[in-house]
């Protein structure tokens, strides 16, 4: 059975990147190798997860980075990570210019922080990331960390016709998080 490109039996392909590179170090006394390394995987990976679907992707296709609020809020050993979500969200914004033409969307999501084994390694171990998360949840303003539910709607917002007008732009899920006092 043949398949126009970018859809499959009749609907568009979709592609939601979320792949990151746990590396907790500060800038100055990163392992350039391994600091390398993971920006590749935080940043450049979207770059080359979109070359390769290309041929897969068509008019109403959507693009979908999972980012973080490290990208644009530094945060203690989150160098690697930060920097390399900063590189995907740029490079987002430069995709628009390829791909909006050819009706293709491309945006990011960046949550607020959620309760995961990567938080756990980021900091050091559980006990050090349930002391930060009890905070974070109660400094947020909406009393809570955020969930999975909370960025996959908007995952799946960004995924559907509805959001045909949204391009290159980074949506924060964070319960107010980030927002000066």
């Amino acid at each position: 059975m043949a398949h126009a490109a970018g859809v499959a039996d009749g609907r568009p392909v979709h592609l939601v990147h979320s792949a990151a590179m746990i590396y907790p170090t500060t800038l100055l006394d990163a392992d350039l190798g391994a600091f390398t390394q993971a920006i590749h995987a935080n940043g450049l990976a979207l770059l080359y997860l979109v070359r390769a679907a290309m041929p897969l992707l068509g008019r109403g296709s959507s693009i979908v980075l999972i980012s973080s609020a490290g990208a644009r809020v530094p945060q203690a050993n989150y160098g690697a990570l930060g920097v390399g979500k900063a590189l995907a969200e740029s490079l987002v914004r430069y995709l628009v210019m390829e791909l909006a033409p050819r009706g293709i969307r491309i945006n990011a999501v960046a949550p607020g922080l959620v309760e995961t084994t990567s938080v756990a390694r980021m900091l050091g171990g559980q006990e050090a990331a349930d002391r930060v998360l009890e905070r974070a949840g109660r400094a947020n303003p909406s009393g809570r960390l955020t969930q999975d539910q909370d960025y996959a709607a908007v995952v799946e917002f960004l995924l559907s016709p509805a959001a045909e007008f949204v391009q290159g732009q980074v949506i924060h899920v964070n319960g107010g998080a980030y927002v000066p006092a």
